[in-house]
């Protein structure tokens, strides 16, 4: 939902909170404004925000609004809880108490205002998440979100940008552990200089200035895999990864196998899903909904998918029992992605059939994150029965946080 200042202001309670905000900015408002009257208060407000005079400070006090804005929703609700949770249950006890989305925010952001940049990093990533590049490093270890850890990382990606593309000069890097142990470190650099034409105040000015770019990273330190939003491409990646290992984590070599995108062979699913556990483990059916397929001079690129249930036929039956289509799964064709849906038999008293679904690409990106740790598990132990994936591969960053073999205690300081 796009919210405009009248709208936020008139959604907010006028509290203390509000009163604070207001007075830090020095917002003329009416002598003997009632606070206690919930309905004229906020009106008031919007008057004396909209007839201020000063316009620069008042065009600064709609900037705030509109950043609050911006964490008003379920998906930012859920990034603040987590901010407070790993920091202060003290301000997690006060959010809970907050009557809406847009209350939590604006409470946060004038209270806890680290806190708030903090929740919007962690959106940023959440946001990406789908379209990281995940890596196994094969490096179970500590790691290491100390400021010089933190500055030196800054710097050596920086360096590599500056030398390739003339930007990331100086950037600010913050790093913490997320509330699944996982550690995340986003790295805000200072991109290359742009002209805008804007308003400053009332008036209207040319003004040079540098916007953002935000490269982040997830690293679980009990599966060693990473999952990253860097822009560039390869080479890229491999330089930021190459920074975050010899810094974050003291690794100063790192086998370059570890560094390319893992490639999955998905030539097996061309026969469909082929898996008998499956139906072991409880699913009724099994199917291939759709496959993408490209041909081996890269110049084309088929998907392709069932339509409904089509009587949960595979697509790949679906395209070799058609002359026009059969021969897309032959030698000339690889498959770079997949969907697999795996059903449940239909709930007492109901009709459809609950599905999981895997999807799936020739580079590495999974789904499977999305599902809980034990049910994750049982999914790529079907892509290692189907040929996917290698035994004990895992290409997500989920933390088992039980057994022997954790690296690190669940009640060790990964700081």
């Amino acid at each position: 939902m796009k919210h405009n200042h009248d709208v936020v202001l008139l959604s907010l309670p006028p509290d203390a909170t509000m009163r604070k905000f207001l007075a830090d900015r020095s917002v003329p408002l009416p002598a003997g404004l009632d606070w206690s009257d919930a309905d004229t208060a906020p009106a008031a407000v919007v008057t004396a925000v909209n007839s201020w005079t000063d316009t620069a400070a008042r065009d600064a006090l709609l900037a705030d609004l509109s950043r609050v804005a911006a964490l008003s929703h379920p998906a930012g609700r859920e990034a603040a809880y987590e901010a407070a949770t790993l920091t202060n249950v003290a301000v997690m006890v006060q959010l809970t108490s907050k009557y809406s989305d847009l209350h939590r925010a604006f409470w946060l952001y004038v209270h806890h205002r680290g806190l708030f940049d903090q929740a919007m990093d962690l959106l940023y990533f959440d946001g990406y998440e789908p379209r990281a590049y995940r890596h196994d490093l094969g490096i179970k270890v500590m790691p290491d979100l100390g400021p010089a850890a933190l500055d030196a990382f800054r710097v050596a990606v920086g360096d590599y940008y500056r030398e390739k593309q003339g930007n990331g000069e100086f950037g600010v890097a913050y790093g913490m552990v997320r509330s699944s142990g996982n550690v995340l470190v986003t790295l805000h650099l200072k991109d290359l200089p742009m002209l805008r034409v804007e308003f400053v105040g009332p008036t209207l000015k040319q003004r040079v200035g540098n916007p953002e770019f935000v490269p982040a990273i997830e690293y679980c330190p009990r599966t060693g895999v990473t999952q990253s939003i860097v822009t560039g491409g390869v080479q890229y990646q491999k330089a930021f990864l190459t920074a975050f290992a010899k810094h974050i984590l003291h690794c100063d070599h790192i086998d370059p196998q570890r560094l390319r995108p893992p490639h999955l062979d998905l030539s097996s699913l061309r026969l469909g899903f082929n898996v008998p556990e499956v139906y072991a483990d409880g699913f009724v059916s099994a199917r291939v909904k759709s496959i993408t397929l490209q041909d081996v001079q890269g110049k084309m690129k088929i998907a392709a998918s069932a339509m409904g249930r089509s009587d949960d036929e595979s697509i790949t039956d679906l395209l070799r029992g058609n002359p026009a289509t059969s021969g897309l799964l032959g030698s000339d064709w690889t498959v770079t992605a997949a969907q697999v849906d795996l059903y449940y038999p239909p709930e007492p008293s109901k009709i459809r059939r609950k599905a999981v679904k895997i999807e799936v690409t020739h580079r590495g990106r999974l789904n499977l994150h999305k599902y809980d740790e034990s049910l994750k598990q049982q999914l790529e132990s079907y892509l290692v029965l189907a040929g996917i994936l290698d035994e004990g591969q895992t290409l997500t960053a989920n933390v088992v946080r039980d057994g022997q073999d954790d690296p690190i205690g669940a009640d060790e300081d990964l700081t």
